[in-house]
C-alpha cells in the first residue's frame, strides 16, 4: 500500500464516522424564591409521562445545570428539582430546546432520624458515573475488585488491568488520594467491599489540578469511595491443603484517614497463586511516561527457551513458592502535599514442566523441532519509590526517587530430538531513576520545568553444555559455551514547558533535550573443542541525542475539540565498535506531526478519532554486529545500519454510554502502516538453530485491529450481559532463509459474559470466548479455540455459600485430547458476628493432567504440551477487619 493510499483511506473513514444525531438542550438556573440566591448542589431530574428518568445534572456553585437529551417521541415532559430543605418543585414542559428559571421555597422540617436509600444502580454527575457498590455485590463477593469486575462498562482483564469503555484507566484513587500509583492490584484484590459505598468514574479526568480546564484530558480514573471517613480494614487468610502439602498466607492491614493512608502486606503461597501480578504497574499515566521518555526496561538479554504460556487460568499450572511482602504509606503534610514511600520484595520460585513442538514453514519444506523442558526459575526483586508531590490549584509539584533492583537466575535441561542441553542463567539488573516536574503560573499562563534520568546496570550470562550432535558453530559432539554479556544505559530527558490559554485555543510549547547512552560488551567463550570464523565480541558505545521543540494547539468550541500536535526534533545517533573499529553516525530533522479530533454528540454518545505520522530514527539497542548466543538455539550477528522508518496510524473511536438504562458501547478501529528499509533475516539450519542478520530490504506491514463491546445492566433481574467482538489482520514481509516471503495472520475473537441472579438464593455466571485464527507464509492454516466458564453460585442461607465452577477448552488444532474439562468447589461458611469465613475449596476434581496449547508465529506454528496441577484439597480461615 503506497503512502497516498493510506492517507486516502483514513480520509475516507473520517467522514464515515461522522454522525449526527437529533438532540434538544435543557438548561436553567435554581434560586431561593424571593432572595434570587443561587442554590448548588440541587437534583434536577427530566421524567417523561411514565415517570422515567431520561435527564440528570446538578447545579454548580452557580445554580446553572445543563441537561442535553435526545428528541424522544414525548411531547411532554417534567421537569423536578429536589433539594433537601426545600419544597420538592415539578412542573411539565414541552420537549423542546429552553432555558428555565426554577424558584425553590425554603421548608424548615424537624427530622429524627434521616434515611436516605438510592436505588438506583448507577447515576451521573457531570462527568463522574457512581456505581452503587451494594447494587452490584453479592453474597459470595469478598473484595472491591470482585465487584468491579460486573460493573457494565468495565473490563477487567486476566492481569488485574481495568479497562473504560475499552481504554485503561489512568489513575486508581482511594477517597482522592494515589496511595499505590499503578499498582492497584494491591487493593483490588484485598480491599473488602463492604467498607465501599461505591465506585466512581471520573471522566476526562485531569490528575493535575493546575492545568485542570486548561490542558483537555480523554483519559477515565477510578476513585473508591470509602463508607466513612476514617476506615480500619484488611484481611487475615491462613491456608492449608494437599497434595503434596500446600499452604497460604495473606495478611494484608490497611488504615485510610483524611490525612493519612497505608497498606501493608505480607503474602506467601505454593498453590499456584501468582503474587507477582500484585505489583505490576498497570495505570495508562505510567504508560504515556514511559513513552514519553523513551524510558528503556531492563530485558533478558539472554535467556532459556521456555514454552507458550498456555491461555488458562495460572492457578491451573503455575508450580510456585512465592513470598512477598510490601509497604505502602501516604502522608498529607500541612501545606497541602504529600510525601508517598513504596516499597515490595518478592522472592519467587516456579518450575516449568512441558514439551514443545515447533513447526517451521520454510521455503524448502516444513521442519520440526521436539523439545522436552525442566525449567527453574528465581526472581528476587526489590523495588521502592519515594514520592514529594503538591498538587492544588495554583501549583504543582513531584519528584520520586525509585530503585528496582532483581537477582534473578535461572536453570534448566531442554532434550532435543533426544539430546541433552543444560543450561544455567543469571539475569539480573539493577536500575534508579529519579524524575522532577513543576509548574507554577507565569500572569495568565503557565511555567513547566521537567527532568527526568536514569541508569540501568544488566550484567548477563548464559552457561550451556550441550551434547547436541551438530551445532552452528562446528560439528562437535560435546559443546561448552558461556555467553557473557553486560548493558550499561543512562537516559536523561529535560524540557521546559510554556501554556497559555486564549479564549477557546491552548497553546503549549516544549523545548528540550533528550538523551540516552549506552555501553555493551559480550563475549561468547567456546570449550577446547570448539572453534570458527566468526568474531565472538562486542564492545559498542551508542549515543542518541534529541533537542526537540514541540508545540500542541487544542481548539475546543461547544461539542469540537481539536488538537494539532507539531514536535520538531533534531536527532542525532552515533555509534561506535571498538572490535570492529567502526563508527556510524546519522542526524537530521524529525517532523511527527498528529492530529486528534473529538466531538460529543451529547452526555451520551461521543467519538474521536487521530492521524499520526512518525519517521525517527531508529535505535536498535539490543543488535549487536558481533555474535551473540541468546539460548542455546537461537544467535544473532547483526552489523546494521542507522536507519528511518515511516510508520502511518490512524485511530478512530465511538462511545455511549447511558447510566439511566445502565448500558455502555464502545467501538473502535485502529490501522498502522510502517515502511521499513531493513529486513531481518532468519536463517534456520537444519538441526532446528535459528540465526538471525539483516538485509537491507524495502520491506512493509500492515495491521488492523477493530473491537466493539455492549454491555448493560438490567436491575430488575439483577443482570449484567455483555457482548463484544475484536478482529486483527496483520500482513508483514519476511526474510526466511534467503527468500521473501508474506505473512499473513487474521484473528476473530467473539465473546459473551452474563452474570445473572435467579433468585436471593442463585446466581450463575457464564463466559464464552471464541478465537478463530489464521495464519498463511507458505501454506494457509486454521486454528479454533473457544472457552466456557459456566459458575454456580448458591446461598442456602445468608451465611453459608456453595459454588461451582466448571471450564471447558478446545482446540481443534490438536489431534489428541483437544477438549480439556476442569471442575473446582467452593464451601463458606460465615461467623457474621465475628467477621470470620472458613472455607473447603476442591480444585480439578476432574484430576485433568496436561493442556496442550497451540499457537502461530510469523514462520512457525508453536505447540506445547504444560502440565497441570493436581487434584488439591485446602482449607481455609479468613479473618476481615
Amino acid at each position: 500500500m503506497t503512502k497516498t493510499k493510506a492517507l486516502y483511506l483514513c480520509f475516507l473513514f473520517l467522514l464515515s464516522t461522522n454522525i449526527n444525531l437529533a438532540q434538544i438542550n435543557i438548561k436553567g438556573t435554581v434560586v431561593l424564591q424571593d432572595q434570587e440566591q443561587p442554590l448548588s448542589g440541587t437534583n434536577i431530574t427530566i421524567t417523561n409521562h411514565h415517570k422515567e428518568i431520561i435527564g440528570f445534572a446538578i447545579t454548580d456553585s452557580h445554580g446553572d445545570f445543563s441537561i442535553q437529551l435526545d428528541n424522544s417521541a414525548y411531547s411532554n415532559l417534567f421537569i423536578n428539582a429536589r433539594k433537601l430543605g426545600y419544597t420538592l418543585y415539578s412542573q411539565p414542559i414541552d420537549n423542546k430546546t429552553q432555558q428555565i428559571l426554577i424558584s425553590l421555597v425554603y421548608e424548615s422540617t424537624l427530622l429524627d432520624e434521616l434515611l436516605i436509600v438510592n436505588k438506583r444502580p448507577i447515576i451521573r454527575d457531570k462527568n463522574t458515573l457512581i456505581y452503587n457498590v451494594e447494587s452490584f455485590s453479592e453474597q459470595k463477593d469478598r473484595s472491591i475488585g470482585d465487584v468491579i469486575a460486573k460493573l457494565p462498562g468495565i473490563e477487567v482483564l486476566t492481569d488485574g488491568r481495568i479497562l473504560y469503555q475499552g481504554t485503561p484507566i489512568e489513575k486508581y484513587y482511594i477517597e482522592e488520594m494515589d496511595l499505590l500509583e499503578g499498582k492497584y492490584n494491591l487493593a483490588n484484590d484485598n480491599l473488602s467491599h463492604k467498607v465501599v459505598t461505591s465506585v466512581e468514574i471520573l471522566e476526562n479526568h485531569q490528575p493535575i489540578k493546575i492545568l485542570d480546564n486548561i490542558v483537555y484530558n480523554n483519559s477515565a480514573a477510578i476513585n473508591i469511595r470509602l463508607k466513612k471517613e476514617t476506615t480500619l480494614t484488611g484481611v487475615v487468610i491462613a491456608e492449608l491443603g494437599g497434595k503434596p502439602l500446600l499452604w497460604g498466607a495473606n495478611i494484608t492491614p490497611m488504615l485510610f484517614r483524611k490525612n493519612l493512608q497505608s497498606l501493608f502486606s505480607y503474602q506467601a503461597n505454593n498453590t499456584g497463586h501468582n503474587l507477582a501480578r500484585q505489583l505490576k504497574t498497570l495505570t495508562l499515566q505510567d504508560l504515556k511516561e514511559q513513552i514519553h521518555n523513551n524510558t528503556e526496561k531492563p530485558d533478558n538479554l539472554v535467556q532459556l527457551v521456555s514454552p507458550a504460556i498456555p491461555p488458562i487460568s495460572e492457578k491451573r499450572y503455575l508450580d510456585n513458592n512465592t513470598h512477598l511482602f510490601t509497604g505502602n504509606i501516604l502522608k498529607k503534610l500541612k501545606n497541602k502535599s504529600e510525601i508517598r514511600f513504596n516499597l515490595s520484595y518478592l522472592n519467587d520460585y516456579q518450575k516449568q514442566l512441558a514439551s514443545n513442538t515447533t513447526t517451521y514453514f520454510l521455503p524448502q519444506g516444513d521442519m520440526l523441532i521436539e523439545e522436552a523442558m525442566n525449567n527453574k526459575i528465581f526472581t528476587n526483586s526489590l523495588e521502592t519509590n519515594l514520592t514529594y508531590h503538591k498538587n492544588t490549584a495554583d501549583n504543582f509539584l513531584k519528584n520520586s526517587f525509585k530503585t528496582d533492583l532483581h537477582w534473578d537466575n535461572q536453570n534448566g535441561i531442554v532434550q532435543m530430538n533426544d539430546i541433552q542441553n543444560n543450561q544455567n542463567l543469571s539475569n539480573p539488573n539493577f536500575s534508579l531513576s529519579n524524575q522532577f516536574k513543576w509548574i507554577i503560573p507565569l500572569g495568565q499562563s503557565l511555567l513547566a520545568f521537567y527532568s527526568f534520568s536514569n541508569f540501568t546496570h544488566t550484567p548477563q550470562s548464559l552457561f550451556m553444555t550441550s551434547q547436541q550432535l551438530t551445532h552452528p558453530l562446528n560439528g562437535t559432539d560435546e559443546i561448552r559455551t558461556n555467553q557473557e554479556i553486560t548493558r550499561n544505559t543512562f537516559q536523561s530527558n529535560n524540557y521546559t514547558e510554556y501554556l497559555k490559554k486564549i479564549k477557546n485555543f491552548t497553546i503549549e510549547t516544549r523545548a528540550g533535550l533528550s538523551l540516552i547512552t549506552r555501553y555493551t560488551s559480550s563475549h561468547l567463550d567456546e570449550s577446547e573443542s570448539l572453534s570458527w570464523d566468526w568474531e565472538n565480541q562486542n564492545k559498542q558505545f551508542s549515543n542518541s541525542h534529541r533537542y526537540y521543540l514541540q508545540t500542541e494547539v487544542t481548539h475546543k468550541h461547544n461539542k469540537w475539540e481539536t488538537r494539532v500536535k507539531l514536535p520538531i526534533n533534531h536527532q542525532k545517533e552515533a555509534v561506535n565498535d571498538r572490535v570492529y573499529k567502526k563508527t556510524l553516525q546519522a542526524a537530521g530533522i524529525v517532523i511527527n506531526p498528529q492530529l486528534q479530533i473529538q466531538y460529543d454528540w451529547n452526555f451520551d454518545w461521543q467519538w474521536n478519532t487521530s492521524i499520526g505520522y512518525n519517521n525517527e530514527f531508529q535505535t536498535t539497542a539490543s543488535l549487536l554486529p558481533g555474535t551473540v548466543m541468546k539460548n542455546y538455539r537461537s544467535f544473532q550477528k547483526i552489523d546494521f545500519p542507522i536507519y528511518r522508518t515511516d510508520n502511518y496510524s490512524i485511530i478512530s473511536r465511538i462511545n455511549y454510554r447511558n447510566p439511566f438504562k445502565s448500558i455502555f458501547f464502545s467501538s473502535s478501529y485502529t490501522f498502522t502502516l510502517t515502511e521499513n528499509p531493513l529486513l531481518f533475516h532468519n536463517l534456520i539450519l537444519e538441526n532446528g538453530t535459528n540465526f538471525l542478520t539483516t538485509s537491507e530490504l524495502n520491506n512493509s506491514s500492515t495491521n488492523h485491529n477493530a473491537n466493539t463491546k455492549i454491555s448493560k445492566y438490567f436491575k430488575h433481574i439483577k443482570s449484567t450481559v455483555s457482548l463484544g467482538i475484536d478482529f486483527k489482520l496483520l500482513r508483514k514481509d519476511q526474510l526466511i532463509n534467503e527468500m521473501v516471503l508474506v505473512s499473513k495472520n487474521k484473528n476473530w475473537k467473539p465473546n459473551l459474559k452474563i452474570n445473572t441472579q435467579f433468585s436471593d438464593i442463585i446466581t450463575v455466571d457464564y463466559t464464552l470466548e471464541t478465537h478463530f485464527n489464521s495464519n498463511k507464509i507458505i501454506q494457509k492454516q486454521n486454528t479454533l479455540v473457544v472457552y466456557q466458564a459456566l459458575k454456580f453460585h448458591l446461598y442456602p442461607t445468608t451465611n453459608r455459600y456453595i459454588g461451582f465452577s466448571a471450564e471447558h477448552y478446545y482446540n481443534d488444532f490438536v489431534s489428541i485430547d483437544n477438549h480439556n474439562f476442569y471442575l473446582d468447589c467452593l464451601y463458606r461458611y460465615s461467623i457474621t458476628k465475628r467477621k470470620i469465613d472458613l472455607e473447603v475449596r476442591i480444585s480439578n476434581i476432574l484430576n485433568e493432567t496436561y493442556y496442550i496449547n497451540s499457537s502461530f508465529s510469523d514462520f512457525y506454528f508453536y505447540q506445547s504440551i504444560f502440565n497441570i496441577r493436581p487434584q488439591q484439597a485446602m482449607v481455609a480461615v479468613k479473618f476481615n477487619l
